[in-house]
């Protein structure tokens, strides 16, 4: 049987910093059997144009150029065309280790998985590193629930699976979050899953990312929030029809926290419109979510939110905790 093919999908929009790195790191794969996708997304700038220079120079390369469209939407429009047999997402301004592809696909072959997920490395906007995320989870069987608790992150690029899970799965357009509204998808079709605790994906921490632009403009922000508990309330719906009381429950208690985190960054950021929406939305799900359901600590933190008082408790639960290393440290 010869060696399966991995199709690698880059969406590229205004990255003429970062895309040749990305592009290059992708080419030097150790694993020969890819083909690779970019979609130039409307740049405005020469991304399209660097794209088109790796095609030139490598006939593994195929360009696609389309009118703006969003993340999403260039995803799908890679995922339409690829012909491989695996698929691995990559972010334009990411980079990802020579030999991510070998390893993967190797044990994906070996083992007949239909999916396998690696760790991460964090590095800056220069690509200096910051820290390794290796994954924390020791087999396949621990996935979803790891996913559901957000132990580990739903990214479409920590992973690499079959191209027929995508069969009736694409991302949702127009939509900030949206790997949070796929993995679980692609998780929930596969027999078997392996784990590479390697960091092979270099992700670069940009303060102009989606992710960055959230805790700087307050519209952003809210856009997506309200994008990710779109994905919360389908995941919600997905364990409902499940009949899986233990998902929902994962997923209730996950929503809160990430609501929760967020109303703490607008606190943190004098954020006030960031600030009421977000503490709208957690009265309205604490109404609407079976209390027997909730964790007590987020319990805690909803009746503080409640009466007023919750945007003192982080800080006092910071001075706890600083407090008692201190003590420890002694």
């Amino acid at each position: 049987m010869p060696p399966a093919t991995l199709s690698i999908i880059v969406p590229c929009y205004n990255v003429s910093d970062y895309i040749d790195e990305c592009v290059a790191s992708i080419t030097s794969q150790t694993y020969s059997h890819i083909e690779i996708i970019l979609i130039d997304d409307g740049s405005t700038d020469d991304t399209g144009e660097r794209c088109d220079s790796w095609a030139q120079h490598d006939n593994r390369i195929t360009v696609i150029h389309q009118q703006n469209q969003g993340l999403s939407a260039s995803r799908n429009a890679g995922l339409d065309i690829a012909s491989g047999d695996y698929i691995l997402c990559v972010d334009s301004d990411d980079r990802i280790a020579p030999n991510l592809a070998m390893q993967c696909m190797n044990l994906l072959q070996r083992e007949s998985d239909d999916m396998i997920f690696f760790g991460h490395n964090v590095i800056d906007s220069r690509g200096n590193f910051i820290k390794a995320i290796p994954i924390e989870c020791t087999s396949g069987e621990q996935m979803m629930p790891k996913l559901l608790l957000n132990e580990v992150r739903s990214y479409s690029w920590q992973f690499i699976c079959k191209k027929e899970l995508y069969t009736n799965i694409r991302f949702p357009k127009g939509r900030k979050a949206e790997d949070l509204s796929t993995t679980y998808l692609l998780v929930d079709k596969t027999k078997k899953i392996s784990v590479l605790p390697n960091c092979l994906y270099d992700y670069r921490k940009r303060d102009t990312s989606i992710i960055g632009n959230t805790l700087n403009d307050s519209q952003q922000a809210i856009q997506y929030y309200q994008d990710e508990l779109k994905a919360f309330h389908e995941i919600k719906a997905w364990a409902t029809a499940h009949d899986n009381h233990a998902y929902y429950g994962l997923t209730v208690n996950t929503m809160l926290n990430h609501l929760l985190l967020h109303y703490y960054q607008m606190v943190s950021a004098g954020n006030a419109a960031g600030l009421s929406w977000t503490r709208d939305r957690l009265l309205d799900e604490n109404h609407a979510i079976d209390r027997h359901s909730i964790r007590p600590t987020i319990a805690i933190q909803l009746l503080l939110l409640k009466i007023g008082v919750l945007y003192r408790y982080d800080a006092f639960s910071a001075s706890i905790k600083k407090h008692i290393k201190a003590l420890v440290r002694r």
